[in-house]
């Protein structure tokens, strides 16, 4: 068999091609790295070091918030989460809250995008390709600014079609890590995408549901209970909490009977008036149907649709949740 001739580089040809136009640049518009501590925003710049051990094993942790007109939604929420993440894993963070949140919105800033996302990650570091953390002395941080995410109108619409998961989503001490290893995630995509669902739920091992692959998820029960799985089960998302907290302002007004942490047997959730998704992409979005049940009549619930306001309101007008970015 003949062998093939690989052609080698040289630096001019490399710049050359990262010269070259990228319709990358349409969705990614610039990243920071504490490799360069610099900005760069040419998608063809965008990289990551092959032997950071978030690349090679999985090692690091995440997390986003959205700007919504010029301002993030829930930043200081989302570093202090990804600040617990990375604690949790014992990596070795390179910088402290407030230099994260200035190196985020000066990015941000750069861009000129008033509605966008930022996308941040702790890695383990670099250092070698070998499992062992120690190969690390400390760990990177990366950030980029993202188009905003998108989703079809109608699972805000009409609601989503969802199955139960056959894959297991987290370890029992891994629930409150916002882990970068997100192969268990994407199995259960795959899995309800190929039996014709919108996503999935994965279940507990007692046959409770615990959350989607990248979403929160509660119910409202018939007699008008705000219920979701407990909080040790399942990752604190900043999304549910926010709900929660919208659900207990709906309590007050007596439209909720109450708002309660418990377990919710698949069973419960098919019986359910109203479910719901919570994640910081979707925001929140209704569930109409799971596993070929048909949840309530079938169609967004009025609480869903009181929710999805507050969120809107909550992501425009209140300035204790949102932080602006200085374009000047």
């Amino acid at each position: 068999m003949r062998q093939r001739k690989l052609k080698v580089w040289s630096e001019e040809d490399y710049f050359n091609w990262v010269r070259r136009e990228t319709p990358l640049k349409e969705k990614y518009f610039a990243m920071y790295s504490t490799v360069w501590d610099a900005i760069v925003t040419n998608p063809n710049l965008m990289t990551i070091p092959f032997d950071d051990h978030m690349v090679h094993r999985g090692d690091g942790v995440f997390d986003n918030s959205l700007v919504v007109n010029g301002k993030v939604y829930l930043l200081d929420e989302h570093l202090d989460r990804i600040i617990r993440s990375a604690t949790a894993i014992g990596i070795k963070i390179p910088l402290d809250k407030e230099s994260m949140r200035q190196i985020i919105l000066e990015t941000i800033a750069v861009t000129g995008k008033r509605d966008c996302m930022a996308r941040f990650w702790i890695s383990r570091g670099t250092g070698g390709f070998s499992v062992y953390p120690d190969e690390s002395p400390i760990g990177h941080f990366y950030l980029i600014i993202t188009s905003s995410p998108s989703y079809p109108a109608r699972y805000y619409e009409e609601g989503l079609n969802v199955v139960t998961s056959p894959f297991p989503l987290r370890q029992p001490f891994t629930p409150q890590v916002k882990s970068c290893n997100y192969l268990s995630n994407a199995m259960m995509e795959f899995f309800a995408h190929n039996v014709g669902a919108d996503t999935a739920i994965a279940i507990d091992s007692e046959g409770n549901i615990t959350e989607g692959s990248n979403k929160n998820v509660a119910v409202v029960t018939k007699d008008g209970f705000f219920k979701y799985p407990p909080l040790e089960k399942v990752l604190h998302g900043t999304m549910l909490k926010r709900a929660i907290y919208f659900a207990k302002i709906l309590k007050d007004e007596g439209i909720l009977k109450d708002v309660v942490s418990a377990n919710i047997p698949i069973s419960e959730a098919y019986n359910s008036a109203e479910m719901m998704f919570f994640s910081t992409t979707l925001v929140v979005a209704p569930i109409v149907k799971y596993d070929g049940v048909t949840i309530g009549d079938g169609k967004p619930g009025p609480i869903y649709k009181k929710i999805r306001e507050m969120f809107k309101k909550d992501m425009t007008e209140n300035d204790e949740v949102l932080t602006p970015v200085d374009y000047d």
